[in-house]
Order: C-alpha cells, then structure tokens, then sequence
C-alpha cells in the first residue's frame, strides 16, 4: 500500500532516510559525499554535495488545493538535479521534479516513485554487470582486477594494474626503459633561449596549453572513450552540451594546473631540429638531471594485441549497456602518446601548481598558463648546449652565446651541432 505523507516533517524525514540510505551504499569516492543535516537547518533544502559540489537538491513544500468542499494536500516537495559545472552558467540543464504526498513523480515524461527516482540520479552498481565485467577481464587475462561503480559519473571503474598488463608483461620487442638515465636534451627555438637565459629558470606550460592537448585524452579515448558524458545522457538526453564535448571541456579546466617540460634522449638529431629547434635556427641544451623528476612517455602500439583486447572489451560491454573506465588511466595519462611518435624518445616532467602561481601568454592564439622553475628546483644542471646549423648571425651569435650561456647558466661547454645542415 503505498503511504500518504501528510506533513513536510514527516516526508522529510523519509526523504533524508533513503538518502542517508544511499550514500552509505556509494563504493566509488564515498568520502565526498554528504548530505545537508536538515534536523538542524532552517533551510527547507534538503542538499546532497559531492566533492563541494552540489548535485541534487530536495526542496519540500505543501501545495493544497480545495476538491468537493474540503482541503487537500496535492504536492509535498520539488527535487533539483543540478547541473554540476561550476565554471560555465548552464542553469538551463538544472532539472526539476515534482513529487506528490504518495512520493510519486514524473521524469522525462514517465511515471516514478521516489526510490526508482535515486536509481536514476544516484545509481549504484548492479551486481549482474559487475560479474559481466569480471568474466570478460577474465578472459584476456586481466586479473586481479576489482570493479567498483561510480555513482557520479554512471560508469564502472576498473581498478588494476594496467601499466604490467600493458608494458611490463609485453616482451614482443624485447625493450627495457632504462629509468636510471642522467643526460637528456630541450630543443626550442632561439626567442625561446634568450627568454631562459634572461631569467635563469625553464618555463613549464599548462598541460592544456599544448600544441596538441588531445595528447592528453589519448589513453583514454582509444581505450575505452573515457570522456564520454554518460550523466549528461541520463539527465539531459536532448541537450547538445555532452555531444559538443561537455565532459572533455570540464577536463580542460581540471587538468589546467598540471605544468609539463619535456625532454627528448635524443642528442643532436636531425629530426629533433626539424621539429622543435626551429629547423636548425634554435639551439639544443643537455642537461644532467639530478633526481628522478623525469619519467619516460609510454609509446602505446595500437596494433599491440594487449591493447586490441582492453579496447574489444570495453567496446563490447558498452554495446550491452554497460560503460566502464579504467581508472590506472589517470596515472598515466599525461605520459602516453601513439607509437608513432616513438622517434621523438621523449621523456617528461609534470607539476602542479596552484592558480595562484599560473601566469597566462597568448601563444598565437592559444591561451598559455604557465610557471618559470628553478633549475635546481626540478633537478636540472644544464651543461652543454648545441647551437643550430642554421642559427642567424653566426659570427656574432655564436660567441656571445657561448658567452652568456657560461656565465648566466654556468654551461660548461657550447659547440655546433654536428648536424651540417637541415632544409628549411
């Protein structure tokens, strides 16, 4: 039978127990949600927050009405769903539920009850998908996984060593990164060098502020279209934002504070100069690294058979139903490129800093945040520097640098490159 909730106290207190009831059942990030203690407010808000952000809120009133002569109750309170972007105004994506005094409700045209509604705006894991998820990780050899749900973003998060699935398990080539290198090599162009030498200290650029920031979404793009909004989908089915690349551009702003210099193991190459040295214009600085800032990139082989089976699983879930993320991604995202890219022997550094410590360039065009480090801050010690065949002005250029390079970055040695020429 169902129940006719009389009083705003009484519908209340219902409200706050199945909430309290369903985030005590949340497994992914259950530490960043809380919910409003509304015995103790004297607003009539009854507000679930995740991580700071408001995500749901339940806003209770009595609507009467009068039918046959007598007064009676129509609708006891109104639920929020909120769109969660604090940085850009999308009012319009809030969504507003009407619930009457049998706590019955319409969403998106179709009639439901309260507790149906939290399956829909706060959803758990469903134990028959996670048992799915857990025979197909088992059938290419991806063990020792466990597979949580995260209510915020309706996706299953797979929690596992990826990186030994993928990397250190893989002796198709027969390749060991060696971690324990000391000289790597920062090819720019001159402008770029004059400005180092002018302040003593190597700028790091917001990963975002890259020439191509789709560098960092790559990993998770091809393995498992990580970036899709499938919460924007739920709530908001017929808005463009999630198709416009909603969830992509929230990224954007997260990830705008991490800070990347890189670096390359390749010492004088002709490519290298065609690339980042300004075709032979700029100049190359070796430098001896110190402490183990530098981490090599991972150059994924999309052809490699590891990675056709974490893409085939995911790919085939999602066509039952079911999305899932792998959430190893997150350590190595910034460290992943293509294998195509492998020529480059790239090797990165990647800080964080605070909005406060970021300064903002126009890089033709492109908005750069950045901050200027310390060399020794990072562990670098620069000590030689390799001057482009094609650099300007040789017989001026040439001594001087060699001179300012010694005395304002303590160069020990300045040659040319043994790179003889490059086209332009």
């Amino acid at each position: 039978m169902v129940k006719h909730y009389k009083s705003i106290q009484e519908i209340k207190a219902e409200v706050v127990r199945q909430l309290h009831e369903r985030l005590a059942l949340i497994n992914v990030d259950h530490g960043k949600y809380s919910l409003d203690d509304v015995e103790n407010s004297e607003k009539q808000a009854v507000t679930v927050i995740y991580d700071g952000i408001k995500i749901m809120s339940v806003r209770p009133f009595i609507s009467n009405v009068v039918e046959n002569g007598k007064l009676q109750v129509s609708g006891m309170f109104s639920l929020r769903a909120v769109y969660d972007d604090y940085w850009y105004d999308n009012d319009d994506l809030d969504t507003d539920i009407f619930v009457d005094e049998y706590l019955r409700c319409q969403f998106q045209n179709e009639s439901t009850t309260f507790d149906k509604l939290l399956d829909i705006l706060l959803p758990l894991a469903n134990e028959d998908k996670v048992r799915k998820i857990n025979e197909e990780l088992e059938k290419i050899s991806f063990r020792d996984a466990t597979v949580k749900y995260d209510t915020f973003t309706y996706k299953y998060v797979v929690e596992g060593d990826i990186h030994s699935f993928l990397f250190e398990e893989s002796n198709e080539d027969g390749v060991v990164v060696d971690t324990r290198k000391k000289r790597f090599f920062k090819y720019m162009s001159f402008n770029t060098y004059i400005e180092m030498l002018k302040s003593k200290k190597i700028r790091l650029n917001s990963i975002m502020s890259m020439n191509d920031s789709s560098e960092t979404f790559y990993l998770g793009d091809f393995l498992c279209k990580a970036y899709e909004d499938e919460r924007r989908k739920v709530l908001h089915p017929k808005s463009r934002y999630f198709q416009d690349g909603g969830l992509r551009k929230k990224k954007v702003v997260e990830y705008k504070n991490n800070l990347i210099g890189c670096f390359s193991d390749k010492r004088d190459d002709a490519l290298m100069w065609r690339l980042y040295g300004d075709g032979g214009k700029g100049v190359c600085l070796e430098f001896q690294i110190e402490n183990d800032s530098l981490k090599p990139v991972l150059y994924l082989d999309e052809k490699n058979q590891k990675v056709k089976k974490l893409t085939e699983v995911a790919s085939k879930l999602k066509n039952e139903g079911i999305t899932l993320y792998y959430k190893d991604l997150s350590k190595y995202h910034f460290y992943t490129k293509s294998q195509q890219f492998q020529y480059e022997g790239e090797w990165r550094i990647v800080k964080e800093a605070s909005d406060e410590e970021l300064s903002v360039a126009n890089y033709d065009g492109l908005v750069c945040l950045y901050k200027n480090y310390e060399f020794e801050e990072l562990g670098l010690k620069p000590v030689m520097l390799y001057l482009g065949a094609n650099l300007a002005y040789k017989d001026v250029n040439v001594p001087l640098l060699a001179d300012l390079s010694k005395r304002e970055l303590n160069v020990r040695h300045v040659m040319m490159s043994d790179v003889e020429s490059l086209r332009v």
